[in-house]
């Protein structure tokens, strides 16, 4: 039966296969992997000879270096699923690794080197970071880089044994998806040990580039911290590194982390020199905002002033470090120059502490900001400040703050109704124009969910959802805190220094938090500098978007959420699709 075309009789065959457990069927299913060329019955076979107690590992040494792949694949599974194997099986694993040409074993052995002690594991490892063409594969560089975390902790010599060898280092697979991966693992433990480990595979790094690779992934690890407390290895290190090495990027925020003198003035040398390439003084910005460098407050707000957009955006994102009211009041001096999106940047970090909502609000008294860019939203994350002045002074200019009833929304929801249903009275205009709809979306749904691959992933992809269905959309827009789907949860971050962050929790680690806010922006924080950090129960996503909006603005928004394809504007103006 294990040769029927029908999958329903091979199935019930291995079922009393297995039950049965006799030993006199092995002879006969053994043939069939080498008397036969049929695969799907040799994996048939296996399948049943394992499940009826006839699988050895004498069957196993033949199989692994012949037959069909699925059977190689299956025949390592069924050895290595016991977590641990024999001096001879583990020499043919090895070897195997070494020489097989099909991605579907390698896929299998490095999922089964993770199941084995390190000692049988790593070399089997090795084996497989040799093989160049898996640096593309999707899967197979995460399972041997899942494989060598595994084993991180329990055989940290053997791990860093790996990269003894510089030929290691140049194999594509390592430089693209593991080293990095190894330092960031390591340095994430924050502790001495681990940052020792570091210092260690530093010093193995045969080349500039590949040092930078380690520090870059210990960067990612460090996000928030400083080193004040780093091992005397890696201090050496960086010494050495530095008289000897034209310093770059990776080791000047590495430099900074450790608060050393000549990175900082380095960096800041650098930052100010429009020479330098403008990745590299954004990413200088970034890490002397998290460093809190305030040497760097005149450099970052000049930014402000003559800087690109993706300058300005970086320096508004770093200044919120500084809690200093001055710092406010320069954002408010350069805040005509920057561009609409930056704006809405810059409005959202006013508001986050009360010194500078102060600012904020004295600029609107003063006629300097117009009043009716302070959104809704805005508003109310100044009365969360729970400042009585500030609410004070809030209620006064915009009225009393506070979220719609339910009434008040369903309300809203029946009213809309009308504009969207056909026979509706807003109807008798025609219907919505996707083309139309389509900036629509991009200024107020963009900035947070994705559509036909256009906008951001803070909030879920609306390609796939239910948009066909009006009622859902109505609810789920106008009272968008209703329903919350766990991982889109937001959190409010409180910091030591009054700052108020809200956003999605985009990592999280032993050392800082990073919230991603409704604009995009990543904020990093500290935990030693966080006062409080708490689950918020309204949506990251503001209500009232529709409210403002006419009912032909309604309409178009709809047609085109609720389109087949994207829309694109014609010469008359309509959609094409």
């Amino acid at each position: 039966m294990l040769a029927d075309p029908n999958d329903w009789f091979r199935r019930e065959a291995r079922q009393l296969l297995a039950k049965r457990r006799d030993a006199k069927v092995a002879p006969a299913l053994r043939r069939n992997f080498f008397n036969l060329k049929d695969d799907r019955l040799a994996l048939e076979s296996l399948w049943a000879l394992y499940v009826s107690g006839g699988f050895n590992e004498s069957l196993a040494e033949k199989l692994i270096g012949q037959g069909n792949e699925d059977v190689r694949a299956w025949t390592i599974r069924f050895l290595c699923d016991a977590k641990q194997v024999t001096p001879a099986i583990q020499q043919r694993l090895v070897a195997s690794a070494r020489a097989e040409r099909n991605p579907v074993v390698r896929n299998q052995l490095a999922c089964s080197a993770k199941r084995l002690p390190g000692k049988d594991a790593l070399p089997i490892i090795r084996e497989l970071l040799g093989h160049d063409h898996d640096d593309v594969d999707p899967q197979i560089s995460l399972l041997i880089w899942w494989a060598i975390e595994s084993k991180a902790v329990s055989d940290r010599d053997q791990v860093i044994g790996l990269f003894s060898s510089p030929a290691v280092w140049a194999r594509p697979l390592v430089r693209r998806h593991i080293i990095e991966r190894v330092a960031r693992r390591y340095a994430a433990e924050g502790n001495e040990a681990g940052l020792a480990t570091c210092a260690r595979l530093l010093a193995l790094a045969p080349s500039i580039a590949d040092a930078d690779r380690v520090l870059n992934g210990m960067d990612l690890a460090l996000t928030g911290r400083r080193l004040d407390n780093a091992p005397r290895a890696l201090r050496e290190w960086f010494a050495k590194s530095w008289q000897h090495l034209a310093p770059g990027l990776a080791l000047i925020r590495f430099g900074l982390r450790l608060s050393d003198g000549q990175a900082r003035n380095a960096a800041l040398q650098r930052l100010e020199d429009k020479q330098t390439p403008e990745p590299d003084r954004a990413a200088l910005v970034d890490i002397l905002g998290e460093m809190q460098i305030e040497q760097c407050v005149p450099l970052l707000t000049n930014l402000l002033r003559d800087g690109s957009a993706r300058l300005q955006g970086a320096a508004l994102s770093a200044l919120q470090h500084f809690s200093d009211a001055i710092v406010a009041r320069r954002v408010l001096e350069f805040y005509p120059r920057l561009a609409p999106s930056l704006r809405a940047q810059a409005r959202d970090a006013l508001c986050s502490r009360a010194s500078w909502a102060t600012e904020l609000l004295a600029a609107v008294d003063a006629g300097r900001l117009d009043a009716k860019e302070i959104s809704a939203d805005q508003l109310r994350r100044l009365v969360v400040l729970k400042d009585p002045v500030l609410t004070q002074r809030v209620e006064k200019r915009w009225g009393k703050v506070q979220a719609s009833s339910s009434e008040e929304k369903q309300n809203t929801i029946n009213r809309l109704r009308l504009v969207l249903h056909p026979s509706g009275a807003a109807g008798r205009e025609g219907r919505g124009n996707p083309a139309a709809g389509r900036p629509l979306f991009a200024q107020n749904c963009g900035n947070c969910h994705r559509l036909f691959g256009e906008g951001t992933d803070i909030g879920p992809d609306l390609t796939g959802a239910d948009r066909k269905n009006t009622e859902f959309l109505l609810v789920n827009i106008i009272n968008p805190s209703a329903y919350i789907r766990p991982e889109y949860v937001s959190y409010d971050a409180t910091m030591k220094d009054g700052q108020s962050v809200a956003g999605l929790m985009a990592e999280s680690s032993a050392s800082s938090v990073t919230i991603r806010d409704r604009n995009n922006e990543r904020h990093v924080l500290a935990r030693d500098r966080i006062s409080e950090l708490k689950e918020s129960e309204v949506s990251l996503m503001p209500e009232g978007l529709l409210e403002v909006m006419t009912p032909q603005q309604v309409m178009d928004l709809f047609a085109y959420l609720q389109g087949d394809v994207p829309a694109a504007a014609g010469a008359n103006g309509r959609s094409e699709k």
